[in-house]
């Protein structure tokens, strides 16, 4: 456990399999322990694996969060920022899976390289602005709310934005090779494009028209 009090946890170097933050200042961990599961609440903060990450739920109350893992990142319970969330994966091929609620109130950043996918099993995304990226990923979201979105990868994107409301969606594209199509679908709102939207095929489903 690293305990922070009201103070900062600053730059603390780990080897551990098992981390639980508790600070209400800004912490900054990383750990090369191997595959680590974190935990906690913190003020803001930074964290970094240098393989695989999951998280059992880790909340930022007074600003950002950044989770990120040289290897693949997963999560089981709540991932909060708020302000902005930032889930990454550094390593090639790495793949990024929520099976949580995950909330960034102002921004939501997902980034994959490689081939690695992004997908979701449980719970919804939740930002004012959600950006999803890979390399050739596939980007798959059942449950996201946000009013404004991006998705970029070479490969499959298929996302369902429960917000009410318009649905911004600015440039965004999938891979153009057999399959690798494009779908938005707004089940309680509209959509308005900013920006070319483009794939094998792009499909934009929306309740009203914007």
């Amino acid at each position: 456990n690293l305990n922070g009090g009201s103070g900062a946890i600053g730059n603390v170097n780990t080897q551990a399999s098992t981390l639980v933050l508790n600070s209400t200042g800004v912490a900054t961990v990383t750990n090369s322990g191997g595959v680590v599961a974190v935990s906690g609440k913190i003020g803001s903060g930074t964290l970094n694996n240098t393989t695989d990450l999951s998280s059992s739920g880790l909340t930022a109350t007074a600003g950002a969060l950044t989770l990120s893992a040289a290897g693949n990142l997963s999560t089981t319970g709540v991932v909060s920022s708020t302000t902005d969330l930032t889930i990454k994966s550094t390593a090639l091929n790495g793949s990024i899976a929520f099976g949580a609620n995950a909330t960034g109130t102002n921004t939501m950043t997902v980034t994959a390289t490689g081939t690695g996918t992004i997908s979701q099993s449980a719970g919804t995304l939740t930002g004012g602005t959600i950006n999803f990226a890979s390399g050739s990923g596939n980007i798959t979201a059942g449950s996201v709310a946000t009013n404004t979105l991006s998705a970029n990868t070479n490969g499959l994107v298929n996302i369902t934005d429960n917000n009410a409301g318009v649905v911004t969606l600015n440039a965004s594209h999938s891979g153009t090779t057999v399959g690798n199509t494009f779908s938005l679908n707004t089940p309680a709102g509209s959509i308005s494009t900013n920006g070319v939207i483009s794939g094998y095929g792009v499909t934009l489903s929306a309740n009203t028209a914007a």
